[in-house]
């Protein structure tokens, strides 16, 4: 890592690299950054948070929508899934982002918006539209999501041009891949890829999103991060033991380890033993597993909890971290990000925050065989 700064006290601040499909959530009205919401003004002053947009830029409109014939929600925000290296940024690191864009106003404003959060955007010139998305939330529930995505079809010279970005930024200490299944990453594209980040950076990390994401694709990376379910997807493995699974992916895509997330369930850390164990029952594990409970309470939007796990466990694996103590930084970070309404980008503060409170709170972690012991009950002093 180049630069000054820290995170946590023990990840410097640095040049992350994220190669990431810009998406963007965007509300109905396709020109303006326009809400429907009965509460005027907190929306005017989340937008200007969120997205760089003065208040009084911000037009709100009161939608029919719930059962009393009004808004029922929270905000729609207008932000940009360049989140993992927008959390990066806030965290203290230096990341480039690099993926491909339109030559057009949307993309300038896109760019703007990115630089003045610390984040350098290296694209490829492609043409169309930047793909945008758009969710309807009634209280915490997503009613109504629309995508409106036409894929970036990038034929050969541009696909070489992709990877040759890649090449061209030099060494760094974390490479992030992330494919979110909408036609610029092909299969090929992404293998290119990942060799070149694995050749490049200290620690190279992954995730998909998205039904036609390839995570197969993704060869040769220190770390995976999928859901339970894109595993499962992905190798049409439905009734296979869990870490029996992952073992299959890790095998498969020659990555170093795995964190497996499972929604209000945490998250198991899975990492290769040295030498298999047998139990006395006469079944080996490859894996040692480390589960880690969810730390939000209650969810207030799921929205992208992956990607904030994904970039704090990256960072703090680069910085020196254990594999448990990175997946249960990762999980805090997730719970900032399931606390609050909107994908907004989370800070080193916030996990210093978060992280206070476990600390007060006295929570104490047991190890499986003690847990046996104990019944099965996990006890918190």
């Amino acid at each position: 890592f180049g630069g000054e700064g820290c995170v946590l006290s023990f990840v410097a601040a640095t040049r992350a690299r994220a190669l990431h499909r810009l998406d963007r959530s965007r509300p109905v009205f396709e020109r303006e950054e326009q809400f429907g919401r009965e509460a005027e003004q907190p929306v005017r002053a989340v937008e200007h948070d969120a997205a760089g947009v003065e208040e009084g830029a911000c037009t709100v409109h009161t939608t029919l929508l719930g059962g009393g014939f009004g808004r029922r929600g929270d905000v729609d925000y207008a932000i940009f899934a360049a989140i993992i290296a927008r959390h990066a940024a806030a965290m203290g690191a230096r990341p480039v982002l690099i993926t491909a864009l339109p030559e057009d106003d949307d993309a300038y404003e896109m760019r703007q918006r990115l630089t003045a959060e610390g984040v350098e955007v290296v694209a490829l010139p492609v043409g169309g539209a930047i793909p945008e998305k758009q969710r309807f939330v009634v209280g915490t529930q997503k009613v109504v999501k629309i995508d409106l995505v036409r894929p970036y079809v990038l034929d050969a010279t541009e696909q070489d041009r992709l990877v040759s970005l890649v090449a061209q930024m030099g060494e760094a200490d974390v490479g992030i891949v992330a494919d979110f299944g909408l036609g610029l990453l092909t299969s090929q594209t992404l293998r290119r890829v990942c060799q070149k980040l694995t050749k490049q950076c200290a620690f190279t990390a992954g995730d998909v999103s998205g039904s036609r994401a390839n995570l197969l694709a993704m060869r040769g990376l220190d770390l995976l991060t999928p859901s339970e379910s894109e595993l499962r997807d992905a190798l049409r493995s439905f009734d296979e033991a869990l870490p029996a699974a992952t073992w299959k992916l890790l095998k498969e895509t020659a990555t170093g380890e795995a964190i497996v997330t499972m929604g209000p369930e945490g998250l198991v850390s899975f990492t290769p033993l040295e030498a298999p164990m047998i139990g006395g029952d006469g079944f080996g594990s490859r894996l040692k597993a480390e589960h880690v409970p969810a730390l939000a309470s209650a969810a207030v939007d799921q929205l992208g909890c992956g990607d904030a796990l994904l970039t704090t466990v990256s960072l703090a694996r680069a910085g020196g971290a254990g594999a448990l103590a990175s997946a249960l930084l990762g999980a805090v970070a997730a719970s900032v990000q399931a606390g609050r309404m909107g994908n907004l980008p989370v800070s080193a503060t916030d996990l210093r925050r978060s992280i206070a409170r476990l600390h007060a709170a006295n929570l104490t972690f047991a190890s499986a065989d003690v847990v046996e012991a104990a019944g099965g009950v996990r006890r918190v002093s």
